[in-house]
């Protein structure tokens, strides 16, 4: 005799039948209501069921960044920020309506615009296809930070000049904040000893 549950999934293939395209899963459906009631493990039934049913999902690729935990940022060939994550923001202290209105050659410092330049000039002409920048950015408060980018050209078309370059960066100790932070974990570490003594 049927159980509650086949019976139930009985009832649901016979609502389901008339419509179109649904057809198939009742065969699966069946199988895997007989499955469970055999308490075996109904896993590859359930993939078969979804078989060729995944929509993929479609996503702007910015989203895909937009919550990542390292900076990321995207500029046009024209030097202006496009588009950045929060990290991004948080990493240089500024809010994002400040970032919307500089360019970005306006966040880095001097010592390290000759050569910034020139490797954004390099991607965007498509001269390079990928870049690594290590050098001081400015910061929301005006002091520069140490920071290293992996750029890389974003182009619609692979015949095309580059539209865009995009980077991942994050920020480095200089000598002396290694120098203090090395200091400060030491300090720490002699202060734990002595207290497990």
């Amino acid at each position: 005799m049927p159980s509650d549950l086949v019976r139930l999934t009985q009832t649901i293939v016979q609502m389901i039948a008339p419509i179109d395209g649904l057809q198939a899963m009742i065969p699966r459906l069946e199988s895997i209501a007989h499955a469970i009631e055999d308490k075996r493990d109904t896993s590859d039934e359930l993939a078969l069921l979804y078989e060729g049913q995944a929509i993929p999902y479609r996503t702007h690729w910015e989203n895909l960044f937009e919550f990542a935990p390292l900076a990321f940022g995207v500029v046009n060939s024209k030097g202006r920020l496009v588009s950045f994550n929060d990290a991004y923001c948080r990493l240089f202290g500024f809010s994002s309506k400040q970032l919307r209105t500089v360019k970005l050659t306006g966040l880095v410092h001097e010592a390290d615009f000759g050569r910034f330049t020139q490797l954004n000039r390099q991607l965007l002409s498509g001269e390079v296809e990928s870049a690594v920048f290590v050098g001081k950015r400015l910061t929301g408060k005006g002091l520069p930070i140490l920071t290293r980018s992996h750029a890389w050209t974003v182009r619609r078309r692979p015949s095309r000049k580059p539209e865009y370059a995009a980077a991942v960066l994050q920020r480095l100790a200089t000598q002396e904040e290694a120098a203090i932070g090395f200091e400060r974990c030491a300090e720490r570490l002699s202060k734990q000893r002595r207290q497990v003594r």
